[in-house]
């Protein structure tokens, strides 16, 4: 799993909760957390057919 954040302070925050889940994970003999954290690159919107999809399709 991968989970990105879009600047370092929730990075932070994100490894800290890994850290302290892993912990008792371990302790209830658990595998290590798999989960990648790092930055987002660019957001880019999808193209104008693609926005309110479901809304424009209800059978979607």
């Amino acid at each position: 799993m991968t989970w990105f954040s879009s600047d370092h302070s929730e990075i932070a925050v994100a490894e800290e909760s890994r850290d302290r889940y892993q912990k008792d994970l371990q302790k209830a003999g658990f595998p290590s957390v798999t989960t990648e954290i790092a930055l987002a690159g660019p957001f880019y919107y999808a193209e104008a057919y693609h926005q309110q999809y479901l809304a424009k399709n209800p059978q979607g």
